[in-house]
């Protein structure tokens, strides 16, 4: 009765832990993972700055999974090389080692103060940010209520001869710690969870810091497993991701094996306090294994390949994105997303462009090559539209939710530039066909319209794709010029009609191309102001 009451106070304390590491994870990615996921982007351009990154953004969210899914996604997309990757998840093996040194702190009863604090910020805040923290705070207080109950129900096995001998024995027998481990980790999925509970065990004076560091080990090999499961089914990049962390792991383990017991004699050295010793070792080993891999990254990547042979993706279709990794996770979903919005601005720019050469130079060729791109602007917009309504959306950010809805109303402007575009270029057609030319003042305020209206749509194309607020301003000023200029231009035109200077077959023409250069500017500057929103909302 009293092992069976043990064992389920020890299973209830874990929940505890584990829900504790979620919802402190979860509320950690909602409250800064956006901002993360951009440093991985922005900083990752060699291994060294990857491996900087890894270990701040995993510290940070306290969640080395959405570090890794971040990744794929970025090597999919052609944003990130494997070797780049590679940097990043060597940055991660450090940044894990946060919680246990967190968890090595013994707070006793104080795990309510951030409990309290958690539940007043998550249920009373108005504030989605204030939540997120909330929740984070709450994860945090209920991960050392968790550590609280296991240490508290493993005490009396201190008493019990047949876990005081396996345990003894695992001291001595380091091949059976690192059997446990590994076996307990693929189960509970979650390295953090089982050094957790072997410095629960260790505040409880019931294991010694070889059986730990054993115990330890197996925990890097059995969070492989859970690595292995995860790229089932995946891409050819997620697979070779997910292989290069197993080869680190398994490798760091086998280095570090024939040297445990005097690698535990040296951790001894830093610190009186068995808890903190554990952490401390959890900690310097996976520092010394991935400062020693990190000259190798090439090698790592190479050996992956082996492992996992085959033609790498590169995913630059959100046609081809729809897997499961991809839409579970809002901030690489609308990465993904941006990439195809960055395509139907170089389309529509082209077209604009082509509209030009087609109206001011009667180019044939231009109207055809509007043509021929005008109902792929059309379906990228609703390929996007759909692909963003099957994303996942309930762990969203509110910025994320933000964030969705101006991409949907960029690619909407966008592929209405398109069909104005195309437009003009339905004009220019009639006109080469009817032989109708335009004043040479007509043509002159053309050229100057089509100047600033160009200026204005690439200003705007800019400013979304570079996050620049100083250009999303100066297409909103360029659109006020745009403005005034089409008046002007008007009253101009029924001049000249009424002084005989123009063909009066050039008048509708000439009315409908300057009123659809402006209708473009419009959309340039709806384009800009989401971007300056943007910048005032955060």
């Amino acid at each position: 009765m009293v092992a069976l009451f043990t064992f389920v106070n020890l299973a209830g304390g874990l929940c505890f832990f584990l829900f504790g590491m979620h919802m402190l994870s979860k509320g950690l990615e909602k409250y800064a993972g956006a901002k993360m996921q951009a440093l991985i982007e922005r900083m990752t351009n060699n291994r060294i700055k990857g491996f900087l990154v890894g270990i701040l953004t995993t510290a940070v969210l306290q969640s080395s999974s959405m570090t890794m899914l971040t990744l794929i996604g970025l090597i999919n997309a052609g944003l990130m090389t494997h070797v780049q990757a590679v940097g990043v998840i060597l940055g991660t093996e450090i940044g894990t080692t946060v919680t246990a040194q967190l968890v090595a702190f013994e707070i006793g009863e104080f795990y309510m103060i951030p409990i309290i604090l958690g539940f007043i910020f998550y249920f009373s805040s108005k504030k989605f940010s204030h939540k997120y923290l909330g929740q984070a705070i709450l994860g945090f207080g209920l991960l050392f209520m968790g550590m609280s109950i296991m240490s508290a129900s493993m005490a009396p096995l201190a008493d019990e001869p047949f876990f005081v001998d396996i345990l003894s024995y695992m001291s001595v027998n380091i091949f059976l710690a690192m059997f446990f481990g590994a076996v307990f980790t693929a189960v509970i999925q979650s390295s953090s969870a089982m050094v957790g509970t072997v410095i629960a065990m260790s505040m409880s004076g019931i294991i010694s810091l070889p059986a730990a560091i054993g115990i330890m080990l197996g925990a890097n090999i059995g969070t492989t497993i859970t690595s292995f499961i995860g790229s089932l089914g995946a891409s050819i990049s997620a697979k070779r991701a997910a292989a290069s962390q197993i080869v680190i792991n398994i490798m760091g383990v086998l280095i570090m094996l024939p040297f445990v017991f005097q690698y535990a004699s040296f951790i001894q050295l830093t610190s009186p306090n068995l808890p903190r010793q554990i952490a401390n070792a959890h900690t310097v080993f996976n520092v010394i294994m991935s400062l020693l891999f990190l000259p190798f990254s090439t090698y790592i990547v190479a050996i992956s390949k082996k492992l996992v042979p085959g033609k790498e993706e590169v995913m630059v279709d959100v046609r081809s994105m729809r897997k499961e990794e991809i839409l579970k996770s809002p901030g690489l979903a609308l990465r993904y997303a941006e990439k195809e919005l960055e395509k139907v601005l170089k389309m529509t720019i082209g077209m604009l462009k082509n509209s030009r050469k087609a109206l001011l130079e009667s180019d044939t060729e231009a109207i055809k090559r509007i043509n021929k791109t005008e109902p792929d602007v059309d379906k990228l917009r609703y390929v996007i539209e759909d692909f963003l309504e099957d994303v996942k959306w309930a762990d969203a950010t509110e910025e994320q939710l933000r964030q969705r809805l101006r991409i949907a109303h960029n690619t909407t402007d966008m592929e209405r530039v398109g069909d104005l575009a195309e437009n003009i270029a339905n004009y220019s057609r009639e006109k080469n066909k009817q032989k109708i030319s335009f004043s040479k003042m007509a043509v002159a305020e053309l050229r100057n319209m089509f100047r600033k209206v160009i200026d204005s749509y690439v200003s705007a194309s800019r400013a979304v794709t570079e996050r620049n607020h100083v250009l999303a301003s100066k297409a909103v000023m360029l659109e006020d010029e745009v403005d005034k200029l089409y008046w002007e231009y008007r009253e101009r035109h029924v001049r000249r009609l009424q002084e005989g200077v123009c063909d009066p077959r050039a008048e509708e023409i000439f009315t409908n191309s300057m009123r659809d250069l402006e209708r473009i500017s419009d959309h340039a500057d709806n384009i800009a102001k989401s971007i300056l929103h943007q910048e005032n909302s955060l």
